[in-house]
């Protein structure tokens, strides 16, 4: 590389004035690159513990991250693989949600939930008390609340015992209904990083860091766009513990006998005259 040239403005200025200056721009551009963190991936919660202070605040998702259900038809991989079935099969974005949900929802009203690490309930204890606050931002949608509620019960997590734990709020975005309740935001099929900003004005919250846990990439990168609206520094770390189980799912015949073609409407035909 050749010799790199100053303005003709800095050539000007005594050199008293011009490194210092220089010296001042190298310092910002380290502290901007600092605070813009690559997405990078983790296979356990206890990973992010180093990196937590008192002014951060950790969002983590719930399936596939915290718990997974025992039952099939509960677990993330099998409503995404009946979503994209009932797509293959005629139906539009909102038409297949509304086919799958009910019995997702369904499956859930019985099912019981494992922990995906044995260590999950303590590293989420011990993120509560370092943290500013740990909140948990899932897709379950509203009618999954009772159930969300029971299944973090009978694990003994209890996002209550962070700082904001014990707020209450409810707000509409583009693609429906939010509510955070007990330290968990339901968003369904709303955009996670949208609804995260509005969580932290509803919460009032100015972390100086915020951590987010995820086990897809998609939900990490629209979140990483929105907090960088607020230049707030953000780590995301994509969860992988679950991935060769779901990259394993198949789905079986008698799930997908459940979703049938959508019915053709048949136009009647209109009476041709054959008078001349």
């Amino acid at each position: 590389m050749g010799t790199r040239i100053l303005p003709a403005f800095y050539l000007a200025l005594p050199e008293s004035y011009v490194m210092p200056k220089i010296l001042s721009m190298l310092v910002a551009l380290v502290v901007f690159t600092s605070s813009v963190a690559a997405i990078t991936e983790i296979s356990s919660l206890k990973s992010i513990i180093n990196d937590v202070n008192a002014q951060t605040l950790v969002v983590l998702d719930i399936d596939n991250t915290i718990f997974e259900p025992q039952q099939v038809r509960a677990t993330d991989q099998w409503f995404c693989a009946m979503f994209e079935h009932a797509c293959n099969n005629g139906y539009g974005y909102q038409e297949a949600v509304a086919k799958v949900l009910p019995f997702y929802i369904d499956a859930h009203a019985d099912t019981k939930v494992t922990l995906v690490e044995s260590c999950g309930v303590s590293v989420i204890n011990d993120l509560c008390e370092k943290s500013l606050a740990v909140i948990a931002l899932s897709a379950r949608s509203l009618p999954m609340i009772p159930h969300t509620k029971r299944q973090f019960k009978d694990l003994g997590i209890d996002f209550t015992r962070s700082n904001v734990g014990h707020v209450r709020t409810d707000f509409t975005l583009n693609c429906g209904p939010v509510k955070f309740l007990e330290g968990v935001t339901y968003c369904g099929n709303n955009d996670k990083g949208e609804t995260l900003l509005r969580v932290l004005d509803r919460l009032n919250l100015e972390p100086q860091k915020i951590i987010f846990v995820d086990d897809k990439e998609k939900n990490l990168k629209c979140v990483e766009r929105s907090v960088a609206r607020r230049k707030i520094p953000f780590i995301g770390k994509r969860f992988a513990a679950c991935d060769a189980k779901v990259k394993a799912f198949v789905l079986d015949e008698k799930s997908k006998a459940l979703i049938h073609p959508p019915k053709k409407v048949v136009q009647p035909l209109t009476p041709v005259s054959m008078a001349g």
